[in-house]
């Protein structure tokens, strides 16, 4: 939409030749987000293992329910956005919420008999990723993050903001 040659920048340029085009800064922000966690190996790797972790519950209704029954507070996990910052701090932070819930279910699929091989050695690997200490570390480090681009992002999408209040978030 931005685009200088036939975007929407151009298009406004052709009518108003004084008007500056500034670019939306909830839409900035998040793009800092995603090209943070995929610019280094280990956060993909993190934001990976979220995708997975939700896939895996997801696609099956008995592993499911089995995760619904223990979770905290009715915080169920989430799918981490690839372009959207609030979706990734809604997933590290049920992540983070649910943690011990999350590692039990897995090992309750892990040795459960009437799963199919292939679930209980997804839960297996799944487990194997959560007991690393550098998950427990990305969790709280993204979660964090996370926190603090979420509730900027969502101040800078309120109606009412100027742009001097944009340049100061």
């Amino acid at each position: 939409m931005s685009g200088v040659y036939s975007g929407l920048q151009a298009r406004i340029k052709e009518i108003s030749p004084l008007a500056v085009y500034i670019p939306c800064a909830a839409h900035s922000l998040n793009l800092v987000v995603s090209c943070a966690a995929e610019c280094c190996p280990e956060a993909a790797s993190f934001f990976l293992l979220l995708q997975h972790i939700h896939t895996f519950f997801s696609a099956s209704t008995s592993c499911w329910t089995i995760l619904q029954s223990k979770l905290n507070s009715g915080v169920s996990v989430k799918r981490p956005s690839e372009t959207h910052s609030s979706g990734r701090h809604d997933a590290c932070c049920s992540l983070n919420v649910n943690w011990t819930e999350i590692i039990s279910d897995l090992q309750v699929i892990q040795n459960d008999k009437s799963q199919k091989a292939t679930v209980k050695c997804e839960a297996t690997g799944i487990l194997r990723s959560l007991q690393c200490l550098e998950t427990a570390v990305m969790t709280s480090f993204w979660s964090a993050i996370l926190k603090s681009f979420n509730s900027a992002n969502k101040f800078l999408q309120r109606v009412d903001i100027d742009i001097g209040t944009v340049i100061k978030l």
